[in-house]
């Protein structure tokens, strides 16, 4: 199946992904928050919700308290090695300030999910992820920053703003009450944005998988109904090499065969 990642479609299929799983994406994050001091329980829940996009590609329904599936903790191992491969992979480029750093963060953004996903080695993964994502590091990276920039930056342009009025207006007047309300409201669109964030998040991340990776591998057919099926089954019939005979023999008379009449 040709892969293909649209601007438009990425951010319409995010954001309905992200809000028809909103409620069980952020028990989830309230979850994981909540029971991330836990020692080697955290490690298998962290390993869950960095995988958490793969689940969404999919089309799962989110359970909170998947995180705490021993699936998880079983790819501890495997885990550790890929972070250890991943950070000596990323420190040379870090310690030269090398602008291939962006270039290989992007392409190795789908390793991960890869390798809980299918169970492969991390060499494997990061392999997989390398070629899933050639072709598209450009998009990959306009779509991240759009949304870095629409549910991040733009909110703190407008929040910092409102707080900064509300305490000249307090400086000025002594009316705490307008500083409060304008508080109030910054706050409160910092939260939406937040939330909004959290779920469009982890939603980009699964379109992305899915349509560079999971449509590349091949996605089983629907079956054919009965009537296709019986048109198929016909057509094959009709075109086997015995029907062939059959019907050349039918067609064709031999001439010796018949007795002459006298």
């Amino acid at each position: 199946m040709e892969r293909k990642l649209e601007f438009v479609a990425t951010f319409k299929d995010a954001i309905a992904l992200g809000m028809n799983n909103a409620i069980p994406l952020l028990l989830t994050v309230v979850i994981y928050v909540l029971t991330i001091w836990i020692p080697y329980i955290n490690i298998g829940t962290s390993i869950a919700m960095a995988t958490l996009p793969g689940k969404l590609a999919h089309g799962e329904t989110i359970s909170p308290f998947f995180i705490f599936d021993s699936v998880y903790r079983r790819q501890i191992g495997n885990f550790l090695l890929f972070c250890g491969l991943y950070i000596i992979m990323l420190i040379p480029a870090i310690l030269f300030l090398n602008v291939v750093l962006p270039v290989l963060l992007i392409m190795y953004s789908l390793s991960l999910f890869i390798l809980i996903d299918r169970e492969t080695t991390p060499i494997e993964a990061l392999e997989m992820s390398r070629k899933a994502t050639y072709g598209f590091k450009w998009k990959i990276f306009f779509i991240l920053f759009i949304y870095e920039l629409v549910l991040y930056i733009i909110p703190q342009i407008i929040i910092w703003p409102l707080i900064g009025i509300g305490a000249l207006i307090t400086y000025l007047s002594d009316d705490s009450s307008s500083s409060t309300f304008l508080t109030i409201i910054a706050y409160g669109i910092g939260i939406i944005f937040s939330i909004v964030g959290i779920c469009c998040g982890y939603a980009i991340n699964a379109i992305i998988y899915r349509e560079l990776f999971l449509k590349a591998q091949g996605q089983p057919e629907e079956p054919a109904s009965p009537k296709e099926f019986e048109r198929v089954f016909k057509q094959e019939i009709e075109a086997t090499p015995i029907n062939k005979i059959n019907n050349d023999s039918s067609d064709t008379v031999d001439d010796s065969t018949i007795p002459n009449e006298e």
